[in-house]
């Protein structure tokens, strides 16, 4: 069962599968740069989420920066914010989960210094 997460801050995949096509929504500002704005007419991930997503987890601002510093802090592991996105789903729904057998795709660790150091000093 495949699980997707977004950030709240633009939920614009959650909310075109729900719709069956592709909305317009307007995008505040995430660490996960990578999965927010606009999706373009004919994107490949749409129908990928479509049919392959079961469900969806939208994730806080400060989950997902909760997130990037859990990783760095226990793991050594450096994740940009949208990598950080499963790990915050995860977090927030620990309950959820326990006892079963999770996979986690965590990847990208393109992340800018400033954000970073904002992560760390807990802003």
């Amino acid at each position: 069962r495949v699980i997707g997460c977004q950030p709240l801050a633009c939920p614009i995949m959650i909310e075109s599968v729900r719709a069956g096509r592709l909305v317009e929504l307007p995008s505040e500002q995430s660490i996960s740069d990578a999965t927010v704005g606009l999706l373009e007419p004919g994107v490949i991930t749409f129908p990928l989420c479509r049919d392959l997503v079961a469900a969806w987890a939208g994730v806080a601002e400060p989950e997902l920066r909760a997130a990037v510093r859990l990783l760095l802090e226990k793991q050594s592991v450096l994740v940009e914010g949208a990598g950080a996105l499963p790990i915050a789903a995860l977090l927030a729904q620990v309950e959820r989960w326990r006892g079963a057998r999770v996979v986690l795709v965590l990847s990208g660790s393109h992340i800018a210094l400033p954000i970073l150091s904002e992560i760390l000093r807990g802003a």
